[in-house]
């Protein structure tokens, strides 16, 4: 995912007294096209970072909306990923019965996971970091 990485980079790049719409406008084609690549590729991590870095660079600016959503729907959408780990169907179909012993989470995918073992299961930095982004976000009116 470089396009993300594009991103971030020309985003800390500019000052933060030159960061705004017109700065985040710049680099949202970059944006999008990361957003269409890991949405084609069912990566939910990357999904939740794309957003995560949305809501925080609104955040910074105080004001408006990049890729269509505000600082707040941004924070939502990466909460909503880092709970929307994978599912069972998800997974390799190996014909080897033996295949998937020893793999750490293997049951809990197969019995569906609760989404407290989502958050809790690889996703919990995403979602611990949309957490503290919406805490920062709470009072203002974006």
């Amino acid at each position: 995912m470089n396009e993300i990485c594009y991103a971030r980079l020309e985003w800390v790049k500019t000052p933060a007294r030159a960061r705004d719409v017109c700065k985040l406008r710049q680099i949202e084609e970059t944006l999008k096209e990361a957003h269409q690549i890991a949405e084609r590729a069912g990566h939910r991590l990357q999904l939740a970072d794309i957003h995560l870095f949305c809501g925080e660079a609104l955040s910074e600016m105080g004001q408006g909306r990049a890729l269509g959503l505000s600082a707040r729907e941004h924070i939502e959408k990466a909460k909503v990923y880092a709970k929307d780990v994978s599912t069972f169907d998800d997974l390799y179909k190996s014909k080897d019965a033996h295949f998937y012993d020893g793999i750490e989470g293997y049951e809990m995918l197969k019995r569906g996971m609760t989404e407290k073992e989502r958050i809790e299961n690889g996703y919990f930095v995403a979602y611990q970091i949309a957490e503290a982004l919406e805490k920062k976000l709470k009072g203002n009116l974006l």
